[in-house]
């Protein structure tokens, strides 16, 4: 999935980064072919009994294809505030968006990383949390190209 990544200086002491899909034609797919089956495919198969089957069968189909896409990430947020801490936010195409705050006193170190995998090698970003185990990765689901960072 292509991404665009831009950074924007809000206030003095406050940046936002912001990573989001780019408009891709072949996401509209699911729904367009619920439209053709709806319009084609089940009027055609009323003749007989078995095509309630049939029609319940395509409704399932369609009702998890459209679950599966509200729950795609199209935009990630990261917004820095001096002294304050970093907030990030995820926004999903159905359009619920979930947020986290993490407070500069518990920030322990912000690590740019390189992963390497069997077909990609790609930077992420790693934020450390004082006294614990816990590290938050800003941009999980929407990776920004290397030069970005």
């Amino acid at each position: 999935m292509p991404v665009r990544f831009r950074a924007e200086p809000l206030v003095a002491g406050v940046a936002r980064f912001v990573a989001e899909a780019a408009e891709d034609k072949g996401t509209s797919q699911p729904a367009s072919l619920g439209r053709l089956i709806w319009s084609f495919g089940i009027p055609a198969l009323l003749g007989s009994v078995a095509c309630w089957r049939t029609a319940a069968a395509a409704t399932a189909l369609l009702l998890v294809l459209r679950a599966t896409r509200a729950r795609q990430v199209v935009e990630e947020v990261a917004v820095g505030i001096e002294g304050l801490g970093l907030q990030l936010s995820t926004r999903r195409s159905g359009g619920s968006i979930a947020s986290d705050f993490i407070s500069a006193s518990s920030i322990q170190d912000i690590i740019i990383a390189e992963a390497v995998t069997f077909w990609d090698v790609f930077y992420y970003l790693v934020v450390e949390i004082k006294g614990s185990e816990r590290t938050k990765v800003p941009f999980q689901h929407l990776r920004p190209l290397g030069r970005t960072f």
